[in-house]
């Protein structure tokens, strides 16, 4: 009896031990289940239930949304993962980038000191390794959001006092102009408003007919006197040529390589002989190349008295003195007589005023500081003598007098 009690007990004790061992299990069971609802409330899905269709990734930056899934984002191994990962991060970065801003600058013309330089802005953009580790993070929990906190500043190309440095006068020259009719000063004004701020690049090749353009009616341009084989005839464009001899002598000072260069048939009044430049949109320019290692500027300005044109780049250490030699001067034929009914008798008009003309040189001088480096003949010219015209009047008065 006493064996049977003891197997009864023990049979007991083994039921009671199976009976706390499945409720281990059950209680480890709940807990699990639990866990799994827990992490399912916060978004980390456990590997081994992740669907590649269920995986997303949205990553916030410098106030932009940014949001992947299936296909970008892919399952292996119970892994999710971006397909093209480096892409993804180049695409956030530029997409997010709050850019940079370059120093610039406002022109006036009109001013003896032209420039008023605007500051640069630094940009910002994320950091992209943090975005590179922050994006994987996110992805090994199973997906869901990461808000980048991370960034980086973005440094401009050009600050302003780097800007500043290479916008520095290379040389200037004026002529005159205030007597002029208004027609013509409209031209002139016109034309140096089309070539005011214009860039020559390092190595380019500056034509005034393509910075100005054509001089027609259609364009502002009005009907002027203009120098045509060698008489003084009326056209569309006159003035522009007093501008384009100006630039070409701030071209000279500022030391630029003079290409292209036409003289007049006549001798102008506005710039000494041979430092003229005669432009014509069909045959004739202006051309220099600039070999300064910086792009050149070119200030222009007309203000009713004078032609103001300057040039600005980089600093220029030396200093250009021009120099006109007049070799001959060349006698106009007998001044023409021309007699009219249209003028009493004894009454003379004057048309066209006599004018020598002449052989000439321009020569251009180089110094740095006090000391000639270098004297160079430029051109030689020949500009022809005009002859005078005079209207002499052949008519009677009649009885009355008149």
């Amino acid at each position: 009896m006493r064996y049977m009690i003891l197997r009864k007990d023990v049979s007991k004790k083994i039921i009671s031990l199976s009976a706390a061992v499945s409720a281990c299990v059950f209680s480890l069971g709940l807990q699990t289940r639990g866990a799994f609802r827990a992490s399912a409330k916060i978004g980390q899905t456990p590997a081994f239930a992740l669907n590649r269709s269920e995986v997303c990734l949205t990553v916030e930056a410098n106030g932009k949304f940014f949001e992947y899934s299936y296909p970008e984002i892919d399952v292996e191994n119970g892994k999710p993962y971006l397909k093209k990962f480096d892409e993804v991060v180049e695409d956030i970065y530029y997409s997010s980038l709050v850019p940079p801003v370059d120093a610039t600058f406002v022109c006036h013309p009109e001013q003896d000191e032209p420039f008023v330089f605007v500051a640069e802005k630094v940009g910002l953009g994320v950091d992209k390794h943090a975005l590179l580790k922050g994006i994987e993070k996110t992805l090994e929990r199973g997906g869901g959001k990461f808000c980048v906190t991370e960034y980086v500043e973005v440094k401009p190309r050009v600050t302003r006092e780097e800007l500043k440095s290479t916008m520095k006068k290379r040389g200037e020259f004026s002529t005159r102009y205030s007597s002029s009719a208004a027609s013509r000063k409209k031209n002139i004004s016109l034309a140096c408003r089309q070539l005011n701020l214009t860039e020559i690049a390092n190595g380019e090749e500056f034509s005034f007919n393509a910075a100005v353009g054509e001089r027609t009616e259609e364009r502002g341009y009005f009907t002027a006197k203009v120098i045509e084989n060698g008489k003084f005839v009326e056209g569309v464009g006159g003035g522009v040529c007093q501008v384009s001899s100006t630039v070409y002598n701030c071209a000279l000072l500022s030391g630029l390589t003079v290409t292209e260069r036409h003289r007049h048939s006549l001798a102008v009044s506005y710039v000494e002989p041979s430092f003229d430049a005669m432009v014509s949109y069909s045959y004739a320019d202006l051309r220099f190349y600039n070999d300064t290692g910086k792009s050149v500027f070119i200030v222009a300005d007309a203000d009713g008295e004078r032609v103001r044109v300057r040039f600005y780049g980089l600093p220029n250490p030396y200093r250009y003195k021009r120099i006109s030699v007049v070799n001959e001067l060349i006698e106009p034929l007998p001044e023409e007589i021309i007699r009219t009914d249209e003028l009493l008798a004894g009454e003379t008009k004057r048309m066209v005023f006599a004018k020598k003309g002449m052989k000439s040189a321009g020569v251009i001088e180089k110094y740095l500081g006090e000391k000639m480096l270098e004297r160079k003949l430029l051109v030689t010219d020949e500009y022809s003598p005009l002859r005078g015209i005079t209207l002499e009047g052949s008519r009677h008065p009649d009885e009355s007098g008149r």
